[in-house]
């Protein structure tokens, strides 16, 4: 399956682009974006995934491969078999949610849609909270009926309310907003993933131009979205860079949490601004704002200072707890940029 977004450049008349990007009988190409950044690096996780069940397997080149080798290697024949061999490991241990996860994005990649939803509902039912693994549910169901209405949609949205950052379930929540036409609403969930997406994120990609359409077609200008999704005042924000200290990377899961806060320099009441990410984001740029903020009385944008701190939670708390790992900003003025904090301190 290839991504049809239409281009910016070529783009028709708005009332013939209002159905070129909106129409449910485009809902493939929206499937095909989700499904292209599914298949990145894929093969490889695949096949960590099965080396840890068959480390001395000696499948030959491909078990060892590099990433950039791993899906042409997991592409065809090599990929299937692996998959039989997850399938089964999964019959003798039914509670392996990361198993079935994998086996359910798996089948995605290759199309096999029955038996990628299956999987995906093995894993809901397992790891019920999981805002990544529900938005990906939702694709699946998508997928099965060819549109996002009804059970989709339930899923896009209880994966928003875990996670109001997920990227896949905010493309998922424009793309049935423009199902529906509801351009100026697929333009707030896009801005969002935009906005907190890594510039280099597939989604994020693959948004951008269809987002530049939908704006005009919301009769917004190019650039510029609903003004809850962008800061009111830029001087009220934070940015910076996170990083993980490179002597820790190899005592923490890419599923761990990953909470940046900006707190008042006294450290007193709630954080200002918190975002949710996890460590396979890592590095990764941010900026802190107004909306990110727990309370309509405690916002970012009426400190004058700040410290902006990163924890990296595993238990997806974000209150630090033993085992933990931390860092923070020295105290830094509200409109900072540039900021580098490292995680590096362990929690005792």
């Amino acid at each position: 399956m290839k991504t049809n977004i239409p281009s910016a450049q070529t783009a028709p008349a708005p009332a013939q682009n209002a159905d070129a990007v909106g129409s449910p009988a485009r809902w493939p190409w929206l499937a095909a974006a989700v499904l292209a950044v599914a298949l990145a690096g894929l093969g490889y996780e695949l096949q960590t995934s099965i080396a840890a069940i068959e480390p001395t397997s000696g499948t030959g080149a491909a078990m060892g491969a590099a990433p950039q080798d791993a899906a042409h290697a997991a592409g065809s024949d090599e990929m299937s078999a692996m998959l039989e061999r997850l399938a089964l490991r999964l019959q003798n241990q039914p509670g392996d949610v990361q198993g079935w996860a994998m086996l359910a994005r798996s089948y995605t990649a290759l199309e096999r849609h029955p038996q990628a939803l299956a999987a995906f509902q093995k894993a809901v039912t397992l790891s019920p909270n999981d805002a990544g693994l529900i938005a990906d549910y939702a694709d699946s169901l998508a997928m099965k009926q060819g549109s996002l209405s009804g059970q989709p949609l339930q899923q896009v949205q209880r994966a928003l309310e875990l996670d109001a950052h997920n990227l896949k379930a905010l493309f998922l929540a424009g793309a049935e907003a423009m199902d529906r036409r509801d351009t100026a609403a697929a333009v707030k969930y896009w801005e969002q993933l935009v906005r907190f997406g890594p510039a280099d994120n597939g989604l994020v990609q693959q948004v951008l131009p269809v987002l530049a359409q939908t704006r005009q077609l919301a009769g917004m200008p190019a650039g510029s979205g609903p003004a809850e999704s962008v800061p009111a005042n830029a001087a009220g924000t934070v940015s910076g860079r996170v990083i993980l200290a490179s002597a820790l990377m190899q005592g923490v899961s890419p599923e761990d949490t990953v909470f940046i806060m900006a707190r008042t320099v006294a450290g007193e009441g709630a954080p200002l601004a918190v975002l949710r990410r996890q460590v396979k984001d890592l590095p990764l740029q941010f900026v802190l704002d107004d909306s990110m903020g727990m309370s309509a009385q405690a916002r970012l944008s009426g400190a004058s200072q700040v410290v902006v701190s990163a924890l990296l939670s595993k238990s997806g708390q974000a209150t630090a707890q033993s085992g933990d790992l931390l860092g923070r900003s020295a105290a830094a003025s509200v409109g900072t940029s540039g900021l580098v904090i490292e995680i590096r301190e362990l929690v005792k």
